[in-house]
């Protein structure tokens, strides 16, 4: 409850090039992130779901059987338990919005990401 600045906070690591800042709730949680180029996310589900809103860069991101390029202003819907995964494809850094629920435990508690089921 309450206020949280993610300008007060250092971001952690969840992935080599994946910089987190996160607030969570009892039932969804929202991150920012930052993505060096270059990043990949292999392929993986989770019982979470997820949505990825754009900011800046350019993600080539799979969801189920479909893969695109996203760029600002774009939005990535992963399903709870739908494959999903993609890398960093712009020359930039990838920044970008996410909200899970049921939050991520490891997020939470600023932990490096676990894939609960790659693919």
């Amino acid at each position: 409850m309450g206020f949280t600045d993610w300008n007060e906070q250092d971001g952690f690591e969840a992935l080599p090039g994946d910089l987190v800042w996160n607030v969570s709730g009892v039932d969804l949680q929202v991150i920012r992130a930052e993505i060096a180029p270059g990043t990949d996310f292999g392929l993986h589900t989770h019982h979470q779901e997820q949505i990825i809103c754009v900011l800046a860069g350019q993600l080539e991101f799979t969801v189920g059987n479909e893969t695109r390029i996203v760029g600002p202003g774009q939005v990535i819907h992963a399903p709870s338990g739908v494959t999903h995964g993609g890398r960093a494809v712009s020359e930039d850094p990838v920044i970008t919005i996410e909200a899970f629920s049921p939050p991520r435990v490891n997020f939470s508690q600023n932990q490096a990401m676990v894939f609960e089921d790659p693919v």
